[in-house]
């Protein structure tokens, strides 16, 4: 029997995936292998660490070699998918799966093969980032802040002047107008994107742009989605503004006294994509470092923010408020 003890970053020379390679590799040093299509960009990679990853080539479209993935404990996948084939190959050899991807339906798909996973002593840990990842987190915590929750509401503020990889740039583009779903009042309904917006504080400064984007009428001229697409498109070649980026959660519902109440889990930072991929980084040491269960997961079934806080390190804000004063007729942001 072979024994397993490779980690394998899917698209390891990618944006986020060189964050996640670098920092496993000092955690997991000879272990780590940057993986993706091209041989070449693998290697050049690979040779800019000094030696400290190795390059893999492997195309996830295509179907691998079985034995490939008989030493390897751990995949790490930053690319998206259409479908759960090689995820059950990974799952039948036994082998862990994180994903880092943002795309509802495919980890859908993914939660289906659970028993499979579980059947071969695989676990597969998904919502592995800032969003999904944090903000299950920051739900999770906000919702434990009430004695009963009727709704949770998101918002999540990125920087212009941030780097955005080109995977998640189209992305974003593609799913301009994109139909999803969310749960109300305990069922599925399905929601259109950039409709029905909330306002959310995230600060003096960003509410000062945001009330002269509507007094502009710039939020309406946002809401033509082809000028959407051709503005998420040109990301990469904006170099102005801030990398700052914030994600709030928060929960409506009723104190653990039984009165109304508003409970918001706040996260500030720089540079999402970093902070995705440390995430991601993180992630690993719950699945080779410790005894998870088998099966598929949420990244907030088997942690908590305070315990992904310390991976993050000092540089990330986090902040709660709780407020018991009756909601009805009283205005949130």
């Amino acid at each position: 029997m072979h024994t397993k003890e490779d980690i394998v970053v899917i698209g390891g020379y990618g944006y986020v995936g060189r964050t996640i390679c670098a920092r496993l590799a000092e955690r997991y040093p000879g272990k780590v292998y940057a993986a993706g299509r091209s041989r070449e960009r693998a290697e050049r990679f690979c040779h800019s660490t000094g030696g400290k990853l190795r390059p893999l080539e492997i195309g996830i479209r295509k179907p691998i070699p079985s034995a490939m993935l008989n030493s390897v404990k751990l995949v790490i996948m930053c690319l998206d998918q259409t479908d759960t084939g090689f995820v059950r190959e990974c799952f039948r050899a036994g082998t862990h799966y994180i994903d880092v991807s943002a795309n509802g339906s495919f980890l859908r798909q993914v939660e289906q093969c659970r028993e499979e996973a579980a059947a071969h002593g695989a676990t597969a840990l998904l919502s592995v980032g800032l969003a999904p990842g944090l903000t299950n987190l920051l739900a999770l915590e906000a919702h434990r802040l009430l004695g009963e929750t009727d709704q949770i509401d998101f918002a999540i503020m990125l920087g212009l002047g941030d780097a955005h990889g080109e995977a998640a740039i189209e992305w974003t583009a593609d799913n301009v107008g994109a139909r999803f779903d969310i749960t109300q009042n305990g069922r599925q309904v399905e929601a259109l994107s950039f409709t029905d917006g909330k306002t959310f504080d995230f600060g003096a400064d960003i509410g000062n742009h945001l009330a002269e984007a509507r007094r502009t009428g710039a939020v309406r001229l946002l809401q033509a989605g082809w000028l959407l697409k051709r503005i998420f498109r040109s990301l990469g070649a904006l170099h102005f503004g801030g990398d700052q980026f914030a994600v709030k959660a928060q929960a409506r519902g009723r104190s653990k006294e039984g009165k109304p109440a508003l409970a918001e889990c706040f996260l500030q930072g720089r540079d999402h994509s970093a902070v995705t991929a440390q995430v991601a980084a993180a992630a690993p040491a719950m699945l080779i470092d410790s005894s998870s269960p088998a099966g598929v997961y949420h990244l907030e079934q088997l942690t908590d923010v305070a315990a992904m806080l310390k991976e993050l390190g000092p540089d990330i804000m986090f902040d709660t408020q709780q407020s018991t004063l009756p909601l009805e007729g009283r205005e949130v942001c």
